[in-house]
């Protein structure tokens, strides 16, 4: 049987620190994201495509190089060396196999795929041998009017599915994002802000997920409530046999990083006004309806954008 812990979430909204927490309950959690599941789910990929065979090897050659990856927020990761994450090496000829399998089912690609990545990952060592895995999904938005078919498709697909959605106030989550632009190396990128853009990514997640079944966790959740406390609650409901963890000695995968507690449970963007107060408000009011962004709002909406980044950078970062 297959356990699949699906994390739902869109931008900063804290899905790699609730999967490394997750993982010391025995669950299968590597760095792999936007690898075709949601479309084969859909019927948007046939079995036989090679589509994810092919996504997961561009997954494994990319982290194979070295990169920058994981850590608390955008300056801790900056601030690493970077480093490959996978050795293409280790998996040429299991890569070479899973290219030119044909699956008879949906489940059995996708533990496949995980089991190659997974056995590239240099960074930690992962255990594959379990049937529990977490699936970070980052589209249920993208989908609109077909989350519930999406969610559907995967209790159709899996054994076990168990889904948790995570939601992020407005203000915080703008934060984090302009927080990210911030970091760009391209000027062009850094210096570019649409509000429409990312209410509509926000609003289009919160709407797909906001009925859905499932475990919805607040982003203050993972910080505010005692680690003990946090992970009996989501032991019990993605029904996981109880592990003997002392949560506070333990260190914890941020998408390809591996920190102590006391670093990963602080909540580091929470700390550093990227965009002023103001600004933070401002933008909030139109996170329900991208509509109501019109020109002149955009031009308000770039004012605050500069401000804050001129300001941040005043401060040395």
């Amino acid at each position: 049987m297959t356990k699949i812990i699906c994390i739902n979430s869109k931008g900063p909204m804290g899905s790699a620190l609730l999967g490394g927490l997750i993982e010391k309950l025995g669950v299968t959690n590597v760095p792999l994201r936007t690898y075709g599941l949601s479309e084969y789910l859909l019927g948007e990929y046939a079995l036989d495509s090679g589509h994810m065979q092919r996504l997961v090897a561009d997954w494994v050659h990319r982290h194979s190089k070295p990169i920058r990856l994981g850590g608390v927020n955008i300056i801790d990761r900056d601030s690493q060396t970077p480093r490959p994450f996978s050795d293409v090496e280790r998996v040429s000829e299991d890569l070479e196999r899973l290219m030119s399998t044909r699956f008879e089912t949906i489940e059995s690609l996708y533990r496949a795929c995980v089991t190659v990545f997974a056995k590239s990952v240099t960074y930690k060592d992962v255990d594959t041998g379990g049937d529990a895995f977490i699936d970070y999904c980052i589209d249920f938005g993208e989908h609109g009017d077909r989350a519930r078919e999406l969610h559907d498709a995967y209790l159709d697909a899996f054994e076990d599915v168990r889904m948790i959605h995570l939601h992020r106030d407005f203000e915080g989550w703008i934060n984090s994002i302009a927080a990210q632009k911030f970091a760009k190396r391209e000027i062009g990128n850094r210096l570019s802000f649409r509000l429409k853009s990312w209410v509509k990514h926000y609003s289009n997640y919160e709407n797909a997920v906001a009925g859905l079944p499932g475990l919805h966790l607040d982003f203050r959740e993972l910080f505010s409530t005692p680690i003990e406390k946090l992970a009996e609650k989501i032991r019990q409901f993605a029904d996981l046999p109880a592990r003997d963890v002392d949560w506070r000695q333990e260190n914890y995968d941020l998408y390809g990083r591996t920190v102590p507690f006391d670093k990963a449970f602080t909540p580091a963007d929470e700390g550093i006004v990227y965009l002023d107060r103001f600004a933070q408000r401002y933008f909030a009011r139109f996170s329900s309806n991208p509509e109501l962004v019109g020109l002149k709002e955009k031009v308000i909406a770039r004012f605050l954008y500069l401000w804050g980044y001129g300001r941040y950078k005043l401060q040395g970062y």
